[in-house]
């Protein structure tokens, strides 16, 4: 007879920001990388920035302005933290 898979013991003490710190910060890093790229490149080829270049870069800069702190960005921090989710 086969014993049943133990079941993960789960204690609410345990500190798992780690999950959100680490992407949060390689996103922090690697988004205005790569919208510096994509303007670069448009510029370079003698191309003009077109409406979704401007589209990204609202969206970055919103992005920013919005974050209070790093985890906790903008309006995802306003919904997890409103009354609705209780």
């Amino acid at each position: 007879m086969s014993q049943p898979a133990p079941q993960p013991v789960y204690d609410p003490n345990d500190n798992v920001a780690y999950l959100v710190y680490i992407p949060s910060a390689v996103f922090v890093v690697i988004c205005p990388v790569l919208m510096g790229l994509r303007i670069w490149a448009r510029l370079k080829k003698g191309g003009k920035l077109g409406s979704d270049d401007w589209t990204a870069m609202t969206a970055l800069v919103s992005g920013f302005l919005c974050g209070k702190d790093v985890p906790n960005w903008g309006l995802v921090a306003d919904c997890w933290n409103s009354s609705l989710l209780y």
